[in-house]
């Protein structure tokens, strides 16, 4: 699978484009043939083109997914999701569920809804059901993502079937698999493709936005109606989500870290592992993510509809986590250049 198409079909799917649904019938249908005719000719082109080295196969039988192991505020949700893709099951092969909610401990109104949406190749073929799996997952990132987490980051990750046939490691390692568990009973044959160190990438790039927030006073990713994140608490009002994406890239430093060297960990392992491994260095920002998430279900109403950074908030993470946020990134991507 191509990383391009990839984040094509993830941003289509994703609520930024609910919009194109205020389109006129005909126009609807021209866009959906086009969008469909073009994922299906680039990824014959990219299938023939792409050389990414081979870097394990690995099968999987995935246990259930239980929805009612979780809070029972989250229990309906979670069924909508379900009844639509057994019921459309012409759109969905399936739906595999990770991060916390596969491992069975959620923070609830805090942990966000981790799962990769296994479309049927026939979908991407065919431009009505490419229209219908579209109008699906619409409703399913209203009644099910964002009554979980109203200030979720992210939605489906979506990919047709045949992608799991040279998947790119990068978009998901085999240590995500490891721990899935699927909406549908079903076993899979995945083979992974790329490096692991790509994800140097990733640290070094997040290191330049944080040298830049040091600068500018703002983190310059994911803003809400042209608003981002500022330093030092300097605005509260309409910055939760903002601040809540600047914690989750916090929590996953550690599993970056240890991807870019080759070591597969999770990432509720990295970052107990890299406190460990490196016992000298800060981690008071990290662990202040922890407290955060520990406290959230009871210093906080479920659902959180405020767009605000709570005040209690504040004595939690110290106000000067741009600074502590770079000396983090710089000091991994420090060993990183030592472990090479």
């Amino acid at each position: 699978m191509n990383k391009n198409i990839y984040q094509f079909l993830n941003l289509f799917f994703s609520s930024k484009f609910k919009q194109i649904s205020n389109l006129i019938e005909h126009d609807l249908s021209v866009f959906f043939k086009f969008c469909s005719t073009s994922v299906d000719c680039l990824n014959q082109k990219c299938s023939a083109t792409d050389s990414s080295d081979f870097f394990c196969e690995k099968t999987y039988s995935f246990e259930l997914f239980d929805p009612f192991l979780c809070d029972s505020r989250l229990s309906q949700p979670l069924l909508y999701m379900l009844d639509v893709v057994h019921r459309r099951g012409d759109l969905f092969n399936n739906i595999l569920v990770h991060g916390s909610f596969a491992s069975g401990d959620p923070c609830l109104g805090w942990s966000d809804f981790d799962a990769l949406l296994i479309l049927n190749d026939e979908v991407i073929i065919d431009h009505q059901l490419f229209k219908d799996a579209w109008h699906e997952v619409q409703l399913m990132n209203e009644k099910t993502l964002k009554n979980i987490d109203h200030l979720c980051h992210h939605e489906f990750q979506v990919l047709a079937l045949s992608d799991l046939k040279k998947l790119p490691v990068s978009i998901l390692p085999p240590i995500v698999f490891d721990t899935m568990k699927a909406v549908k009973k079903e076993t899979y044959t995945v083979s992974f493709y790329g490096d692991l160190g790509d994800a140097k990438n990733t640290l070094l790039s997040y290191l330049d936005l944080f040298r830049n927030s040091l600068d500018t006073n703002i983190f310059e990713h994911h803003p809400v109606d042209g608003v981002y994140l500022a330093g030092k608490f300097a605005r509260l009002d309409n910055s939760m989500y903002q601040f809540k994406y600047f914690i989750s890239v916090v929590c996953l430093a550690p599993a970056i870290f240890y991807n870019s060297i080759g070591k597969e960990l999770s990432k509720k392992d990295a970052i107990h592992r890299i406190q460990a491994d490196y016992p000298n260095f800060d981690w008071t920002l990290l662990r202040s993510t922890t407290r955060l998430r520990e406290m959230w279900p009871n210093k906080s109403n479920f659902p959180y509809l405020s767009k605000d950074i709570p005040n209690w908030v504040l004595g939690v993470v110290s106000p000067d986590y741009f600074q502590q946020a770079f000396k983090m990134f710089n000091f991994l991507v420090g060993k990183l250049n030592d472990e090479s």
